[in-house]
């Protein structure tokens, strides 16, 4: 969590992975989600909220929920085809870095971000962080939310990249 104070984390136990959230000096986790399908990739929001990637018929996608527990609701409205994960809050807690096929014709994935406070009309302002063909996945941000690194495999080649994130969305 931003404060330190607790950790979230995902697990199976026997019926897919749920969201649980644990105090970081330990004792019993609380889960907090227990909707159908899986959830993974949990990341705290400054408002107190966990983004996480649900998936259910075969598709993820991101979804929030209060970190006490609550309603799950997807983070946008308009990606319901859309395939999302990994996803990732900036440190600033005004984007997400995530994995999504957006835009995609032949099921390529790519690096995205976006911001977290839709503009007008609820219209949500997105940025394609990289478009090659191969595979992203886990991006993390860097502490002055300048800066983004992931696992990307190019030509077969596995290998970790950065992209400056203020040359992209201003």
């Amino acid at each position: 969590s931003r404060d330190g104070r607790s950790l979230a984390f995902a697990a199976d136990k026997g019926q897919g992975f749920d969201i649980y959230v644990i105090a970081a000096n330990g004792g019993e986790p609380r889960r907090i989600t227990s909707v159908d399908g899986d959830e993974r990739w949990p990341s705290w929001t400054t408002d107190g909220r966990i983004i996480f990637s649900q998936r259910q018929h075969g598709r993820w996608r991101l979804s929030a929920v209060p970190a006490a527990g609550g309603a799950v609701t997807p983070l946008f409205s308009d990606t319901a085809a859309d395939d999302e994960r990994e996803g990732r809050v900036s440190p600033d807690g005004k984007r997400i870095a995530y994995i999504s096929d957006r835009q995609s014709d032949d099921g390529d994935v790519d690096l995205w971000i976006a911001d977290l406070s839709p503009g007008p009309r609820d219209r949500v302002n997105r940025t394609r962080v990289a478009r090659v063909r191969g595979l992203e996945g886990f991006p993390s941000w860097s502490p002055d939310a300048t800066r983004l690194a992931f696992f990307a495999v190019r030509e077969g080649l596995p290998s970790v990249w950065v992209a400056s994130i203020d040359d992209l969305a201003g």
